[in-house]
C-alpha cells in the first residue's frame, strides 16, 4: 500500500513540516547564490581593480563586504533558511542603496530594486513581496526628498533629474515592480496549492486501490504510476507555460536591443550573456513540457544517426566526455539505419540522458565503457519477449554499459519520477530516465531494458517510417526576413509579452498593434484589417486562442495566423491549423523563428 512512498520517495525529499514549494525554494536560493558567487568573482575583481586605479578604498571595501555577504548566504547552511533569504536578498537592496548614492537613478539602482523585490515575492510569498515593494517606494521617496533639497548629492550630480521627472520615473518603477510583484506572488501562491495536491494525492493513491484484488499486483503498479505521471504532467505543463512567458523578456528582449548596431560592446556581450542564460533556461522547461503527457509533440521525419552525430559534436557531449575521462564511450552505427517519425530535440535528450545516467554508473570502475549504437530490427510479436510491441519495423537506439547492474526491485522503478539511487540533487533530479520514457511513449516507440552482474543495456525501438527526409530551409541574413509594412496584430493576455512581439515586429520593418484578449481582437478586426495576427494559446480569463481564431474565421474567412504559445504544441494548435492558421511560434522564441514563421506565412 506504501508504493508511492516508496517509489516517489517523498520522505527522503520532503521534511516531515517541508512542502514541496518550500523544497524548490531551498534549492533554487542555494543554486541561485552558489551561481552568483562563482559569476561574481570577475565583476567583484573588475569593480576592485578600477576602484584601487582611482584609490576608491571605501568603494574596494563595500564591494568586499557584499561579496563575502554573498559567500556567507550561499555556504552558512546551518542558519535558518528565513534568515539566509533576507541576508540574501537584502544584498540588492544594499547595492540599490550603493548605486543611487553614486549614479542616482539613471545607473543600475531601479534593476537592483526590482530584482530585490522579485526574490522576495519568490522566496517569502505576498508579504514579502509586499514589504519589498514598500520599502523600495519608501526609499525613492526620501532619496527625492534628499536630492531635491541638496542635501544628498550623488559622485556626478548631472545624474539627478528634475522633481517632474523624478515623479515620472520613480512613478513608472513603483507601477512596473508592484505588476511583477503581485504577478509572482499569485504565481508562487499557485505553485504552492498544487504542490499540496500533488504530495496528496501521491501519499493516498495507494489508500484509494487498496481495495482492488491482491492478485493484481502489477496493475496495481501500473494505475499508481500513471496517476502519479498525470498529476505530474499537469503539474510541470502548467509551470512551464508561465515560465516560458517569463523567459521571453530574458531569452528574446537581449535579441532585440543587439540589432542596435551603434551598442557599446561591453553592453552587447552583457545582452549575450543574458539571452544564452535564458535559453539554457528555456532547455530546462523543455524537459518539464518533455514530462508533461497530452500535449504533442511536433514531429518531422529524421534519423537518428544524424541526431546521435551532431549530438556528440556538441558542447554537452563533450562536458560529459571531460568530467568523466576514465569512461570509454564508443559509438556503432547502422549506415543503412530507417528514418522514423520524431522530434529532434526529445530524441537528442534521450540520447543525453541515458548517456549521462551510463558514464555515472561506470565512473567508478576502471575499464568503465558506455556503448551507442542503432540498428534496424523487424519486430514480430509471436516471439517471446516481444508480446507487448506491435509488429512492424523499427529504428532501435541502445545504450549499453559494463557498471554492476541495476537489482530486480529497483529495475521495476527506474523510470518513476524522482526515483534515484544517488543523492538528490548532486546528480540529478531523479526525472532523467523519466524524460526517457515520456519521449519514447510519446514517439509511439517501445523500452527493452536488461540489466545483469555485467552491466545494464537499454533497448529504445522506434516506428521506422520509409519517407526520405525533406531538405532544410537554410536560414539567410535577417534582411531576408523583413516585411514591407505589413499591418500583424498581436493578441496576447500579457503585456510584456505584446511589448516584445510587437517590438521585433517593427524592427522587422512591419506594422503591428497588440490587443489583450480574444474580444478584443475580434472588435478591432470588424473595423481594422490586417495581414497577419499572431495568436496566443492560452488567455485567461477570457476566450482560448482557438475559440478566438473560430470567431475571427467567420468575420474574415481568409484571415492568416501564426500562433504563439509557452505551452508545447498542444491539441487545441493542431485544430486551429486545420481551421488555417500556421506555423507555431514556442515561447521563448527568437527575433529568428518569429521571422520565419511570418514571412512564411504571409508568402502563402
Amino acid at each position: 500500500m506504501g508504493m508511492i512512498s516508496n517509489i516517489f520517495n517523498i520522505d527522503s525529499i520532503y521534511q516531515e513540516d517541508e512542502d514541496v514549494l518550500l523544497f524548490w525554494q531551498k534549492k533554487i536560493f542555494t543554486c541561485l547564490f552558489l551561481l552568483l558567487v562563482v559569476i561574481g568573482i570577475i565583476p567583484y575583481v573588475l569593480s576592485c581593480g578600477y576602484a584601487l586605479k582611482n584609490s576608491e578604498w571605501i568603494r574596494i571595501f563595500i564591494y568586499t563586504f557584499i561579496y563575502l555577504w554573498t559567500c556567507g548566504v550561499a555556504f552558512l547552511k546551518q542558519i535558518p533558511f528565513k534568515t539566509r533569504i533576507w541576508a540574501g536578498i537584502s544584498g540588492f537592496y544594499a547595492l540599490g542603496m550603493v548605486s543611487m548614492l553614486s549614479t542616482g537613478l539613471m545607473g543600475s539602482t531601479r534593476l537592483y530594486f526590482m530584482f530585490f523585490s522579485i526574490l522576495a515575492t519568490v522566496f517569502s510569498g505576498i508579504r514579502g513581496g509586499l514589504f519589498s515593494l514598500l520599502l523600495n517606494m519608501a526609499t525613492l521617496a526620501v532619496f527625492g526628498v534628499l536630492y531635491s533639497g541638496k542635501i544628498i548629492i550623488p559622485a556626478d550630480p548631472r545624474w539627478i533629474p528634475d522633481s517632474m521627472e523624478w515623479v515620472i520615473l520613480t512613478g513608472t518603477f513603483s507601477f512596473l515592480c508592484a505588476f511583477v510583484t503581485f504577478f509572482l506572488a499569485a504565481l508562487v501562491k499557485a505553485l504552492e496549492i498544487s504542490g499540496k495536491e500533488f504530495k496528496h494525492l501521491a501519499k493516498n493513491t495507494p489508500d484509494i486501490i487498496g481495495t482492488l484484488n491482491p492478485g493484481h499486483v502489477e496493475l496495481r503498479e501500473k494505475l499508481i504510476q500513471a496517476e502519479k505521471l498525470k498529476a505530474l504532467g499537469i503539474l510541470a505543463g502548467s509551470v512551464a507555460h508561465d515560465l516560458n512567458n517569463i523567459l521571453s523578456g530574458i531569452a528574446t528582449y537581449p535579441e532585440v536591443l543587439m540589432m542596435d548596431k551603434n551598442l557599446d560592446p561591453r553592453i552587447r556581450q552583457g545582452l549575450s550573456l543574458i539571452k544564452d542564460s535564458g535559453q539554457k533556461a528555456a532547455a530546462v522547461v523543455s524537459d518539464l513540457l518533455t514530462i508533461s503527457r497530452g500535449t504533442a509533440v511536433e514531429m518531422e521525419t529524421i534519423n537518428i544517426n544524424s541526431v546521435l552525430e551532431r549530438y556528440v559534436r556538441s558542447h554537452d557531449f563533450q562536458k560529459i566526455r571531460d568530467a568523466y575521462r576514465n569512461v570509454a564511450i564508443e559509438l556503432a552505427t547502422e549506415p543503412e539505419l530507417l528514418n522514423i517519425s520524431g522530434s529532434y530535440i526529445h530524441i537528442e535528450k534521450v540520447i543525453m540522458n541515458l548517456l549521462l545516467n551510463a558514464v555515472e554508473e561506470v565512473s567508478g570502475k576502471k575499464d568503465g565503457r558506455v556503448m551507442i549504437t542503432t540498428s534496424n530490427s523487424f519486430i514480430d510479436p509471436s516471439i517471446p519477449g516481444h508480446e507487448d510491441i506491435i509488429q512492424g519495423e523499427y529504428a532501435v537506439l541502445s545504450v549499453t554499459d559494463n557498471g554492476s547492474g541495476i537489482d530486480e526491485k529497483n529495475l521495476k522503478k527506474i523510470f518513476e519520477p524522482f526515483f534515484t539511487k544517488k543523492e538528490m540533487g548532486k546528480s540529478g533530479t531523479g526525472l532523467g530516465l523519466t524524460i526517457v520514457w515520456n519521449a519514447v511513449q510519446d514517439h509511439r516507440g517501445f523500452i527493452n531494458t536488461a540489466s545483469g552482474i555485467k552491466g545494464t543495456r537499454f533497448d529504445l525501438l522506434f516506428p521506422a517510417v520509409r519517407e526520405e527526409i525533406p531538405p532544410k530551409p537554410i536560414s539567410g541574413p535577417l534582411d531576408d526576413i523583413k516585411g514591407k509594412g505589413q499591418m500583424i496584430l498581436v493578441v496576447d493576455d500579457l503585456k510584456d509579452q505584446q511589448e516584445i512581439a510587437v517590438t521585433i515586429l517593427e524592427n522587422l520593418g512591419y506594422q503591428a498593434k497588440s490587443v489583450d484578449d480574444g474580444f478584443a481582437a475580434i472588435e478591432f478586426l470588424k473595423k481594422n484589417p490586417v495581414d497577419l495576427i499572431i495568436l496566443d494559446m492560452i488567455m485567461t480569463p477570457s476566450i482560448s486562442g482557438l475559440e478566438t481564431y473560430r470567431m475571427i474565421k467567420k468575420i474574415r474567412p481568409g484571415q492568416k495566423a501564426v500562433i504563439a504559445s509557452g505551452y508545447s504544441e498542444s491539441d487545441d494548435v493542431l485544430t486551429a491549423q486545420d481551421l488555417g492558421a500556421g506555423s507555431f511560434v514556442k515561447k521563448p522564441y527568437t527575433i529568428l523563428d518569429m521571422g520565419i514563421a511570418v514571412k512564411e506565412e504571409l508568402e502563402k
